[in-house]
């Protein structure tokens, strides 16, 4: 309905490889996953050379404690969706993070 191409994938081993082998503009990760949590899947994609290391990375969880943002950010995500994710705040994300300057901006608060 929003004009997207999305791909799947059924676990944190397939997320990775995924991301090795395709292009993406941004990538959803939700954080319990069979054989790698979302976590690890993270910190193996920004370890892959070229440009899917600086592919924005949302968290979506329902724990949404604020204890577990920061882990999120050390993994290397870059936000945070909490389940169940309305269409109103996944439209303001995908907006955020596609645009290079607003996703840049977002990235220097986080780091402040």
């Amino acid at each position: 309905a929003l004009g997207c191409e999305t791909e799947y994938a059924s676990d944190g081993v397939d997320a990775v490889d995924a991301a090795r082998h395709g292009a993406f503009d941004i990538i959803l990760m939700d954080l319990r996953m069979p054989k790698m949590d979302g976590m690890e899947a993270t910190r193996r994609i920004r370890q892959l050379p070229g440009p899917v290391a600086q592919v924005p990375i949302l968290a979506v969880s329902a724990e949404t404690r604020a204890d577990n943002l920061a882990p999120c950010r050390a993994a290397g995500m870059d936000g945070f969706l909490s389940k169940p994710v309305g269409q109103v705040e996944l439209i303001e994300q995908l907006k955020l993070w596609l645009d290079p300057d607003a996703a840049a901006e977002q990235r220097d608060r986080s780091a402040a």
